[in-house]
Parts: C-alpha cells; structure tokens; sequence
C-alpha cells in the first residue's frame, strides 16, 4: 500500500468533477488540472499515488483483452493509456468494467471512432506536481519503486476471434470487425 495515497473516496471526488467532460479529453484534462491546481502538494502527490494504485487495480488480462477487442489490438502503452481513460469515466464506469468487462459495450457512445485512451488525464498530477514545486528531474514523493511482478492479474487472454466472441460477446458483437481507432 502507498502512505501517500490520498483517500480513495477523496480521490473519486475530485475525478467526478471533471466526468461531465469525459467525451472531451482536453477539457476533461484542463478541468482536472484547475481541480488539483487548487490543492496543497500533498494532495497533488496523494491524488497521483491513488490514480497509479487505481491503475494497478485494472492491470488484468481480462481488461486488456477487452482493449484489445475493442482497438483491434492492444500494445501495452495503449492499455497503459485505455486505463486512465478508464479511470476518467468515473468510479460508477471503473467498478461496473472491473466486475464485467465486457460491459463497456454499453458504456461507449454509439458512433464514437476515437480510440478510449485519455494519457494526459494519468499525468496531470505529476506535470502540475513538477511545476508547482519546482523540482523538474527524479521521483514524486508519492511514487513506488515497481513491483517485482510486473505482470498482469488473472489469465492471460487469448489472441483468437473464437475467444473474444466467447469472452466478450457485446463487445465482439459490436467492435470485432469494426474496432475503434
């Protein structure tokens, strides 16, 4: 567990405040960036520390493989940012996807074309960090050193049209030949 980390009620706060913006990826990240702006470095550290132990929460095989339907391929930098994007969509999104992922099916918008990837919302914290306190190189306070299994939870998935239609049928259904991006 990370001591810094803020609350996790706290930090789900302070990201409902920017959900209302969530099919804009610049202003939901602009409104972040005024919401944390306004509070203490310790704050600002503890809201980072939480988001990267949110992160962790979603690194599982199972939610990559619903990357991967969705995108028609995931790399590991684009599940890195699909998991912030995640993230931005609110605890409501985040739980219901880490109880079910296939789920999403219903949570993203028909029509919608651009990939589900927010990177700049999982770094605000850190580059508002840098710049408040001045200190530009080295580590966050907040910041753990990585886990000696470095691997996702859970099984992983396998790359096979007949297992994404098993495993995620909504989402196979609407993205399997037709993924995002």
């Amino acid at each position: 567990m990370n001591t810094f980390a803020m609350p996790e009620g706290r930090f789900w706060e302070i990201v409902a405040k920017t959900v209302q913006f969530k099919d804009n990826a610049v202003r939901q990240t602009d409104t972040l960036e005024q919401v944390l702006g306004a509070l203490p470095d310790d704050e600002i550290t503890g809201f980072d520390a939480q988001f990267v132990l949110q992160k962790r929460r979603a690194f599982r095989w199972d939610l990559w493989g619903a990357d991967y339907v969705i995108h028609g391929g995931a790399a590991e930098d684009a599940f890195d940012y699909f998991r912030s994007w995640l993230i931005a969509q609110g605890k409501e999104v985040f739980e219901q996807t880490l109880t079910d992922p296939d789920s999403l099916a219903d949570r993203i918008a028909p029509g919608r074309t651009e990939p589900l990837e927010n990177e700049e919302f999982g770094q605000v914290a850190r580059k508002l960090w840098h710049h408040q306190t001045g200190f530009r190189f080295g580590r966050m306070p907040s910041e753990q050193p990585p886990e000696e299994d470095d691997a996702p939870d859970g099984e992983p998935f396998e790359d096979a049209d007949e297992y994404f239609a098993k495993s995620y049928p909504k989402l196979w259904a609407r993205f399997g030949q037709k993924p995002l991006g």
